[in-house]
């Protein structure tokens, strides 16, 4: 456990990695950042991102059984619904046989892992997620009684309560896919799996969500852009990332959500370019560059 009043002040700006940092070298022509785990700016959260997405009224309902379907009549997706929520197995299709994404609901919140697929079938993210721990954690933040805290989401919220929600929201867990520069919210399970077929963008069926576990992005051909863990809404251990043609472009760990320890950097020859040095802070203490 850990105080809030003694947090280091470095836990948002760091933690988060919004501040941007990178290194450029002449010779090698790289520059590079650590993975950040919020874009910068900070987005603003809309009025809907943080409630559950509304079921639509005209959905094919069956017993539990909630099924969506394309004006041509083809099953785009198919869910159990309980109490006017999202309950159990969930599927969406770019037509029939072939699988947009997969995964389970909790009350409209996803629990446990979470696929995505390219039209060609191809993995294209894995996420993890805990239905229970979002409601833990979403209950200390709102906490009032002085008492130590646990998670490390809540010392972020009393810095910046707009980060802290924005981690826990659809649009953060995504926002490499978010392709749409259209600005519309799209409110509609049923408008969002259509658009999701249509285009490059994903838009999650659930507005709030907490990583808890693998996290995984790849490339079109199957190969993996990244990989790393996150622990009650953070990143937290090993993080790997990678080039398209495979090579390695950056290695280090999270702790707590802060870079920790030795990040390294390569460039596509497999050569060690320069490390980054963080203290269990995740203050940037050095920058050692790698003698040609």
């Amino acid at each position: 456990m850990f105080n809030v009043t003694t947090m280091n002040k470095h836990l948002l700006i760091s933690g988060l990695g919004i501040l941007f940092l990178s290194n450029v070298f002449s010779q090698n022509k790289v520059t590079y950042a650590i993975p950040r785990t919020l874009p910068a700016p900070i987005p603003a959260i809309s009025a809907t991102a943080s409630h559950k997405l509304l079921i639509d009224d005209h959905l094919s309902r069956v017993g539990d059984q909630l099924t969506g379907l394309s004006s041509g009549g083809d099953t785009i997706f198919v869910s159990s619904v309980k109490r006017n929520q999202l309950q159990g197995n969930w599927m969406s299709f770019y037509k029939p046989g072939q699988v947009l994404d997969s995964g389970r609901m909790q009350k409209s919140v996803p629990d446990g892992e979470w696929k995505t697929y390219y039209p060609d079938g191809t993995l294209r993210t894995i996420r993890t997620y805990n239905a229970e721990k979002l409601a833990y954690v979403k209950n200390e933040i709102l906490r009032k009684d002085g008492r130590s805290t646990f998670y490390a989401l809540t010392g972020i919220a009393r810095q910046n309560m707009n980060a802290a929600k924005h981690l826990m929201t659809a649009s953060y867990s995504y926002h490499a896919l978010d392709n749409d520069h259209s600005g519309e919210q799209l409110n509609s399970l049923s408008k969002r799996v259509e658009r999701n077929a249509s285009q490059n963008s994903y838009h999650a069926p659930f507005n709030q969500c907490l990583h808890h576990g693998l996290y995984m992005n790849f490339f079109p051909d199957g190969k993996t852009r990244d990989s790393g863990y996150y622990k009650n809404g953070v990143r937290d251990g090993l993080w790997n990332e990678w080039n398209n043609d495979a090579t390695v472009l950056a290695v280090g760990s999270y702790k707590q959500g802060r870079p920790n320890g030795d990040w390294k950097f390569y460039n596509k020859q497999g050569k060690l370019l320069y490390i980054q040095l963080y203290s269990d802070n995740g203050k940037l203490k050095d920058v050692v560059k790698m003698k040609s």
